[in-house]
């Protein structure tokens, strides 16, 4: 069973614990990281949800994933590209892009040019059906077919991917 570390809005451990699953308490916040990988050619790297998934089971969208006691968020992305794609990514390799403070969750987006043949993957069962490396604009038809994994700023941050670090 994961075990949270709880932090306040600004993202200052409180001491607190749950276990995933768990209600998170009002006022409090658990720790996720989302990691961006370009092939340095203009794609990106997607993944399909396990259908066993509880959340968005079957839907595309980047790493992600929740971090555990003991980690910061760039521990934990590295931690999560490893497990879920069979990618040996050192933290310092990630590169911190943005953070988002939500009601119940801080999330820290990372990004990663890392080229990797699809046959190379090794993904992990019970959390990844399926990867591939796709544009921009063919994320947005995932998307606008409902089939992305979707946050307000999601559409925005692929955009200024685009503008800022795509090439």
């Amino acid at each position: 069973m994961e075990v949270w570390e709880l932090y306040d809005r600004e993202g200052n451990p409180t001491g607190r614990r749950i276990c995933r699953g768990e209600p998170i308490p009002a006022g409090y916040r658990y720790l996720a990281a989302e990691v961006w990988i370009t092939d340095g050619a203009g794609r990106l790297l997607i993944q399909q949800r396990s259908l066993a998934k509880k959340a968005f089971p079957g839907r595309w969208g980047m790493t992600t994933g929740c971090m555990v006691v003991g980690e910061d968020s760039r521990q934990g992305a590295a931690r999560e590209v490893a497990e879920e794609l069979g990618i040996a990514v050192e933290p310092r390799e990630l590169e911190f892009w943005r953070r988002f403070v939500r009601k119940e969750a801080i999330w820290d987006v990372y990004r990663l040019c890392r080229p990797a043949a699809l046959e190379d993957l090794r993904l992990q069962g019970e959390e990844v059906l399926q990867a591939d490396w796709e544009t921009p604009a063919q994320i947005r038809e995932r998307a606008a077919k409902g089939e992305m994994v979707e946050y307000p700023e999601f559409l925005a941050l692929l955009a200024q991917a685009e503008k800022e670090w795509l090439p």
